[in-house]
């Protein structure tokens, strides 16, 4: 029943979850359907609307006879169909093909159309096919941060960056615009299509003074000041969705009771907040037009009132008033990053709504901001959708719009790409960010690439890497058929292995290696947690060069942690090009669990250690994280640290292998007799967390401590360090600790053996007794004197290993 679960779950999926099913049926249309070289397929804001530059190059497509072969599809969501069919209607559009998301129509069209228009991504299981011309506008230009700037989430970039990278064509309204996606989005050297810079489509509406006219009339606005009110929707929390309401309400019954009577306040929301606003209880405040596009009635505005939004750079093409009503600016900007100093922006800016209406009720006629606006403007004009689509569809270049191929950013280095596993607080985890801060960042382009999950549970990793140093997150899932599936099930679940299953999965990962890179390879990919069996296969469709690297004994790990895929480890240690090992004696392992192995390919790839960082952090005070969880105070650990009491120390995951029950019964009974001795853990994850708190809690002197990012300063304050281990690779506490000179007591296994026997530290026996027979021969002063560990030498050969395989 355990193996037929999963089955059983997927199949309830397929049938009642439309987004699930779409990956298959497309995977499927694109394998067998061809290219329709007259078809367009537009989508707007994930088809939540038909707004933007879509929209406009659609009506340049559909109202010009130049474009008539051409077969015009819309996307939009299931909700808003019916807002489609009479937003078209009252624009004077008939006859064109309106497709759902995600359903079969949909799946067609975005799997043939030679022509693909978006304004911000298609879902994750799209890919460019080989023979479609996607053309990405994005949606106006930005304030806030985007791509990696994004702090409060770094990961979620996923899909918008894989789409980027599948775009044939990019399109931007200004240099600014176009650098901070560029890169921020750390496409410089991964994307291979052509930017566009040029006037903006949706702007092309601020030149007209005759549909300003129009629109006025048929809105009954002749002779009224126009007030657009567009304020940024603030987050999905309730208490900030309910404060936001509280203060747009507020600012709507202040604007009907302070306005003049000749002016009109058209008020742009969100769906949540429209929906609890009651339009009727006001005269002079009404509910935007949602049957015009936005900047049709951006355009018949006398003043902009917004606050975040990037609409305001786009209505300076109108030279009239800008207004930021900014309430809420230091709660907003908290966690955000922004390009601008909002304060240095040349709008009026108020967090008091009755000066805001006095000033309101003051301004008439223009307002020019002359240096901004040639900043983010200066591309615009009134032809911007007819020139970008006479370039895309007919070929035709005009000297109003600049193409520039990506090589043109490419910087002709070595494309290193670099899994880091789970991004957990870890051995692996330090052991990548070492190896960061240890190579020349300048002499090649690095890549680190993560599962979004691990990403979103660890955004400190994330924001701390060094902007030499891009990301991609592995956002979305494998594009399949159900053969497809069904071969992967029996591969991964039942270790099935057979040349059917093999084919399969290698079309399958040639199929992701696509879905997340386009046909982008990288010289070399370094799978360097070793243990993801879907990472294994993966790497090898995307690169040019494979690393594996080994940290641990896999029979062992396989015993006590289940979590090796022995037929995934067996094929990367016969296809890939190099296996990397922590330590010399791991060679002989990996020669005895898989035979017929080229031996020559096994090389030394030891672990770097961040020396002067790992200094710096043990010089910081002590201070515990927001997740971090212990079982004494963090004032109460302090008073222990600067006392005179033993303090010893275990840096290690909750887990089987790291023998934290037998080091706890072993201090059980050394304390027994020591009194003032202090045992302290410190783990970051683990599934053995509470039962190694349980037994700390029922056992004098010992603390425990969960998830802290920084435990150097602990580490420093220690008398002894003692890795109890079943078994490991070269774990690098052993080396932080012996670096800030806090001595090292080992259980007895090859890996440290191998190290430690150089006369850093002391081997004990592997089991409780040894544990504890060594915290007695150091409390009696019998384990005499150490060799110094000279980390600067080996950096320097670790950091030759690595080059060694990077560069044959």
């Amino acid at each position: 029943m355990q193996k037929i679960k999963p089955i059983i779950k997927n199949i309830k999926k397929y049938k009642k979850n439309s987004f699930y099913k779409a990956r298959f049926s497309y995977t499927k249309y694109i394998e067998s359907l061809p290219i329709d070289d007259n078809l367009v397929l537009f989508e707007s804001f994930m088809g939540n609307n038909f707004y933007g530059t879509p929209f406009y190059i659609f009506i340049e497509l559909y109202n010009n006879l130049k474009y008539k072969n051409l077969k015009l599809v819309i996307a939009i969501s299931h909700k808003k169909r019916e807002w489609l069919e009479e937003y078209l209607t009252f624009h004077n559009i008939y006859g064109v093909t309106i497709v759902e998301r995600h359903d079969k129509n949909y799946l067609k069209a975005l799997a043939t159309a030679k022509y693909l228009v978006n304004n911000v991504s298609f879902p994750t299981y799209f890919v460019r096919r080989r023979d479609q011309f996607y053309l990405n506008t994005w949606h106006g230009t930005p304030l806030k941060a985007l791509g990696r700037k994004i702090h409060n989430h770094p990961e979620d970039i996923g899909n918008v960056q894989r789409n980027f990278i599948h775009a044939t064509h990019l399109f931007f309204a200004n240099e600014y615009t176009f650098t901070h996606i560029k890169d921020d989005y750390m496409l410089n050297n991964i994307y291979q299509g052509k930017y566009i810079l040029g006037g903006y489509p949706a702007n092309d509406i601020f030149f007209s003074k005759e549909k300003e006219a129009q629109i006025r009339k048929s809105l009954g606005f002749d002779n009224k000041k126009i007030i657009v009110y567009m304020p940024t929707w603030r987050d999905k929390d309730n208490k900030k969705h309910n404060k936001q309401i509280y203060y747009i309400m507020q600012a709507l019954y202040e604007f009907e009771k302070r306005l003049d009577d000749n002016t009109i306040v058209l008020v742009k929301l969100h769906h949540l907040g429209e929906s609890i606003i009651c339009f009727e209880d006001f005269k002079k405040i009404k509910a935007f037009p949602d049957l015009y596009e936005t900047y049709e009635i951006l355009n018949i505005a006398d003043i902009l009132i917004t606050d975040y939004s990037s609409v305001m750079f786009d209505f300076l093409n109108k030279d009239r008033p800008i207004f930021l009503y900014t309430y809420d600016k230091d709660e907003y900007m908290n966690g955000r990053s922004i390009y601008f100093d909002i304060e240095k922006l040349p709008f009026y800016q108020t967090d008091n709504i009755y000066e805001l209406c006095c000033k309101i009720n003051e301004t008439n006629g223009e307002h020019i901001y002359l240096n901004l606006k040639k900043q983010m403007c200066l591309n615009d004009n009134n032809l911007g959708a007819k020139i970008l689509c006479e370039y895309m569809f007919l070929n035709k270049k005009s000297s109003k719009i600049k193409i520039i191929s990506a090589d043109t950013y490419h910087n002709n280095k070595k494309n290193i790409l670099i899994f880091a596993g789970t991004l957990m607080k870890n051995g692996i985890t330090t052991s990548i960010k070492s190896l960061l801060c240890n190579i020349d960042l300048d002499k090649y382009n690095y890549y680190i690439v993560f599962f979004k999950k691990a990403g979103s549970k660890n955004i400190d990793f994330i924001n701390e890497l060094n902007t030499k140093v891009s990301y991609v997150p592995i956002y979305g899932r494998k594009n399949l058929r159900w053969m497809d599936a069904i071969c992967q099930y029996l591969y991964f679940r039942n270790n099935i292995s057979n040349k059917i299953i093999l084919k399969k999965l290698d079309h399958i990962f040639k199929t992701e290696a696509y879905r997340l890179f386009n046909n982008f390879k990288f010289d070399v990919a370094i799978h360097f947690s070793g243990y993801e069996r879907k990472i294994i296969h993966l790497l090898p469709k995307c690169s040019n060069k494979t690393v594996i690297n080994t940290h641990n004994d896999l029979a062992k790990e396989k015993k006590f942690r289940g979590n090796i895929h022995f037929p995934s480890i067996k094929y990367a240690y016969k296809n890939y090009d190099y296996i990397g090992i922590v330590r010399n004696e791991m060679k002989n392992e990996i020669i005895n669990h898989v035979k017929k192995i080229d031996t020559d390919k096994i090389k030394p790839m030891h672990n770097l250690n961040d020396i002067s960082g790992i200094c710096e952090r043990a010089g910081k005070s002590i201070c515990f994280d927001k997740d971090t969880e212990c079982n004494v105070s963090l004032e109460y650990l302090n008073q222990i640290l600067n006392s005179n009491s033993l303090k010893i120390i275990n840096i290690a995951r909750f887990s089987v292998e790291k023998g934290l029950d037998r080091l706890i019964a072993a201090f059980k009974r050394f304390n027994a007799n020591n009194p003032d001795s202090y045992l302290i853990i410190i783990g970051g994850h683990g599934n053995l967390y509470q039962d190694i708190l349980n037994k700390a809690n029922e056992t004098n002197n010992v603390i425990i401590i969960k998830s802290l990012k920084n435990p150097m300063p602990i580490l420093n304050k220690c008398d002894l360090f003692v890795l109890s281990s079943i078994y490991e690779g070269l774990p690098m506490t052993i080396m932080e600790a012996l670096i800030l000179n806090v001595p090292v007591i080992s259980t007895d296994i090859p890996s440290v053996r191998e190290f430690l026997t150089k006369g850093y530290g002391y081997l004990v026996d592997n089991s409780e007794n040894g544990i504890l027979k060594g915290l007695l021969d150091y409390k009696n002063g019998k384990l005499g004197s150490l060799q110094k560990f000279d980390a600067e030498k080996f950096n320097e050969q670790a950091l030759k290993e690595f080059y060694d395989i990077i560069e044959k």
